[in-house]
């Protein structure tokens, strides 16, 4: 009799114990599967996940951005934002150190050395978007593309050299 009334009360504390941890896996599956098809998993960051050290630096160099949306990444996080016409992403490692930013905009924002060194070789081409690519300790990288009639070329500029990076045919 002793033994059932300790064996008893250890039961069904196990039974409850499984629930619980039942339930807590139907909850992380239904908030971590996709919704209808096609459209991503839910992915929700909150403050406390992201790096001290990366919202700091984000704070600092760009103090009036809000509405910013930060993803956590393999290699750490990255922050998506758009001030103007110019849209955004830094990346930060898991330590929370800036690796790089990238901008991504139009002719129009250019820089008239970059347009002028573009122009002066394709001139027939249109300008249809922009990457500027900025590392610690390391020159502006610009990636260009351009738009010609029976082709587009992916152009790299760095330190005032253009290199093609890939030629398309339409």
């Amino acid at each position: 009799m002793q033994k059932f009334h300790l064996i008893r009360p250890l039961g069904i504390f196990l039974l409850v114990l499984m629930s619980f941890q039942s339930y807590g896996q139907i909850l992380r599956a239904n908030f971590d599967s996709a919704e209808p098809e096609g459209k991503p998993k839910l992915n929700k960051v909150y403050t406390n996940d992201i790096s001290s050290r990366a919202r700091t630096d984000f704070a600092t160099k760009y103090k009036d951005v809000s509405g910013e949306k930060w993803t956590i990444t393999d290699e750490g996080y990255n922050v998506s934002f758009k001030i103007g016409e110019i849209k955004y992403s830094v990346r930060y490692d898991k330590k929370g150190y800036r690796l790089f930013t990238l901008r991504s905009y139009g002719e129009k924002q250019l820089p008239k050395n970059i347009r002028t060194l573009v122009r002066s070789t394709y001139f027939d081409y249109n300008i249809k978007w922009i990457e500027e690519i900025e590392k610690t300790l390391s020159p502006l990288v610009y990636v260009v593309l351009v738009e010609g009639d029976t082709e587009w070329i992916r152009l790299r500029i760095q330190d005032g050299e253009m290199i093609v990076m890939e030629k398309l045919d339409k």
